[in-house]
């Protein structure tokens, strides 16, 4: 794993890490969980647009 760098407004940064306190973590597990969600909601996006381009003309025919 690799340390990695952002910026971040300071009340911003407070607050999530009091939040991820609250719930028992902390901002370094809550930023990898944000992360690894992300990346995996984008490629089923992704893979859905695929889908859906590849059968566009099909569909488009049906809702006639």
């Amino acid at each position: 794993m690799e340390l990695k760098n952002f910026r971040i407004e300071e009340e911003d940064w407070k607050k999530f890490k009091e939040l991820a306190r609250e719930e028992g973590s902390n901002a370094s597990v809550e930023l990898r969980k944000f992360i690894k969600k992300y990346n995996e909601e984008k490629e089923y996006r992704r893979m859905f647009d695929e889908i859906f381009n590849d059968h566009k003309e099909t569909l488009d025919s049906l809702a006639e």
